[in-house]
């Protein structure tokens, strides 16, 4: 296992290099100026010369790359252009947000996927699962934003019942931080849930038909024993990937549903950036989604071990 998880890293070092001259490499991509295209209209020779220096964009290019690489091992992204402070407060402050929106969107996302996939692998060419097929198809196929839209037009615009947008943090209420994220939570959750839905009848669908399912059946062991011991636990490593990266895909920010339902987080920051064309906020919402999409999957991929031993092979 120890050398398992070392041969991983050692990927996700290589793939975060990559990673970081990609996004070192955004900034000197950009036409023209980028601080004075940054500060369009708030242009002035005295902060213009302090973002300059703040920047380091001054200096030769592999000092500046060198630099880059010291900062972020040390958690320093940058300097925004927009604010003139440093991005990793931005990032963090963000971040609360993102989190508790993906971890809300996976959750519930698990808790319908699951059993949803389950009974249509049991009841495969059945009425059942046809229904569950068409609902996990018109899930993938819905539009986020449009899915945020219906939310709020039901639950805040008719019944009145919950907020159509904002965000309150967890310590300063935690009743209304859960009744803000219940609107952008079902949205990600129901979407995801489409996914690994499909996910979990195909792999459920598999074990079923293997060879040492019938033994057990055979054996004269109940269905759901069988279904409890034999299918899922073997059907596990599959649907705990998929899961991950969903998990991991809503933590990039899922930029439209926050815009949609003004939540503040890694998605909406990436939005602002990018209209504003604060390369430094871009470049560093990039490199902590970066690390935390290959955190996630080496996490999953130790349980997937754990669970399957022949992975380590």
């Amino acid at each position: 296992m120890i050398k398992y998880v070392a041969r991983r890293i050692s990927h996700m070092v290589v793939v975060l290099f990559g990673v970081s001259i990609a996004v070192f490499s955004l900034v000197h991509l950009v036409p023209g100026d980028p601080i004075r295209v940054a500060l369009g209209t708030r242009f002035n020779e005295e902060t213009y010369q302090a973002l300059l220096v703040s920047s380091g964009l001054d200096r030769p290019l592999l000092e500046q790359y060198v630099t880059y690489i010291f900062g972020l091992l040390q958690g320093d992204f940058g300097v925004s252009f927009r604010s003139g402070g440093p991005v990793s407060e931005v990032l963090f402050e963000r971040l609360p947000a993102t989190v508790s929106l993906a971890s809300f969107g996976i959750i519930l996302a698990i808790i319908i996927a699951i059993p949803l996939g389950v009974i249509a692998a049991l009841n495969d060419g059945k009425a059942a699962d046809g229904g569950i097929r068409v609902f996990s198809q018109i899930g993938v196929s819905l539009p986020d934003f449009w899915t945020a839209m219906l939310f709020i037009l039901l639950l805040s615009a008719t019944l009145q019942i919950l907020p159509s947008s904002g965000y309150v943090p967890f310590g300063e209420d935690p009743v209304q931080w859960l009744r803000h994220l219940i609107i952008p939570g079902l949205t990600v959750g129901l979407i995801a849930s489409s996914i690994i839905t499909r996910y979990v009848r195909s792999s459920v669908l598999e074990i079923i038909n293997s060879d040492h399912v019938r033994t057990a059946e055979s054996k004269g062991l109940s269905r759901s024993r069988v279904i409890r011991q034999h299918v899922l636990r073997n059907a596990l490593p599959p649907i705990m990937t998929i899961s991950g990266v969903q998990f991991a895909t809503m933590l990039g920010g899922v930029i439209v549903v926050e815009v949609v339902v003004a939540w503040p987080g890694l998605g909406r920051l990436v939005f602002d950036a990018v209209a504003t064309r604060d390369y430094p906020v871009i470049q560093g919402v990039v490199m902590l989604i970066a690390v935390a999409f290959l955190v996630i999957n080496l996490l999953v991929d130790v349980l997937q071990a754990r669970l399957d031993p022949r992975v380590l092979r």
